[in-house]
């Protein structure tokens, strides 16, 4: 993990000192062990951070070790495939996104596990809005250049994702259907290597989110042309909102919910959100977010329900209607 993320969650977990009654002695989980926590891609990347943010504190407040598992591969399939399989005893869970939930039951046509039937929602975490970045060497200097230049030059712009399904792609492929552009998608194994690959000039532009980009951004080694969201980034003051350069506001929030598999006792499953609600809810973790650019989700019960079948229902439509498919 970059040392700059290091020192954000130190921060974070510096000013979690408050104590809580710790709901493991409650006798809600049976035996004191290890909770899995399968993190469905590689480390570094957003859901990554999003997890190890969250792991000490949900230690602090169940009071069981939560144990960081990165099980990465398939644009996430294989790590959440993995945590379908294991007994429903509330000692594994997983982070699913919009991609493992939504997006792969399109991309896959052997995808090893069902995102609703094989899931109960525990808690929803996060949601994330991209920037676009392109390497400074590049002509364009903002929004309105870069689809002029897309536009008479189809296809030549290249742009890079952690791989088929995940955020970065699919933002990608919507900003090119609200645009009327056509660029060239480049598929990664994690952001890690993307964001290389575009610092490098190895790739021209990358939709990707403020806790991966920002400090490449600061630093000069990537140009912000456009924050996909209504209103600027307070992070970044200088890059417009996409709105103000008078484009279509994209569907392009990405999310992260916390699943267990399906048949985990209700009891387990009412403990670990309240949980999740207790750790979210703490000032040290709201200002982590705000930097990411990002904003809690306060959805469970019957409410994440209807939540997580909409998105499933939504986020295959997405997919199917971008023509994307996997290389």
């Amino acid at each position: 993990m970059h040392p700059n993320r290091r020192t954000a969650l130190a921060s974070l977990l510096a000013g979690a000192t408050a104590p809580w009654p710790a709901l493991a002695s409650t006798g809600t989980w049976p035996q004191q062990r290890p909770i899995g926590f399968i993190v469905p891609y590689p480390a570094g990347g957003v859901t990554d951070v999003q997890a190890r943010a969250l792991a000490p504190l949900l230690d602090r407040i169940v009071g069981q070790t939560f144990v960081i598992d990165n099980r990465g591969g398939a644009g996430g399939s294989i790590g959440v495939a993995y945590a379908a399989r294991q007994p429903p005893d509330g000692y594994t869970m997983v982070i699913g996104t919009q991609a493992t939930h939504g997006a792969n039951a399109a991309l896959y046509k052997d995808l090893r596990y069902h995102p609703i039937r094989d899931f109960v929602p525990v808690h929803a975490l996060f949601d994330s809005i991209p920037l676009l970045g392109v390497h400074p060497s590049r002509p364009y200097r903002n929004l309105r250049e870069f689809t002029a230049y897309a536009k008479a030059h189809p296809g030549a712009i290249r742009y890079g994702s952690a791989g088929v399904g995940s955020g970065g792609h699919l933002v990608g492929e919507m900003f090119q259907q609200s645009a009327g552009i056509q660029l060239t998608h480049v598929p990664y194994k994690g952001v890690g290597p993307t964001i290389n690959d575009l610092v490098g000039g190895h790739i021209d532009a990358a939709f990707d989110y403020p806790i991966t980009l920002l400090q490449q951004v600061q630093a000069g080694r990537v140009r912000a042309l456009s924050f996909m969201g209504q209103e600027r980034l307070a992070s970044l003051p200088d890059v417009p909102a996409i709105v103000e350069e008078g484009f279509p506001l994209p569907p392009a929030k990405t999310w992260t919910i916390l699943y267990l598999p399906a048949g985990t006792p209700g009891p387990i499953v009412s403990a670990l959100a309240d949980a999740v609600e207790k750790a979210i809810a703490m000032p040290d973790m709201r200002r982590l977010v705000d930097r990411w650019g990002g904003s809690l989700m306060n959805l469970r019960g019957a409410e994440l329900n209807r939540f997580s079948q909409d998105q499933y229902d939504r986020w295959r439509d997405i997919v199917r209607r971008s023509g994307a498919t996997l290389d």
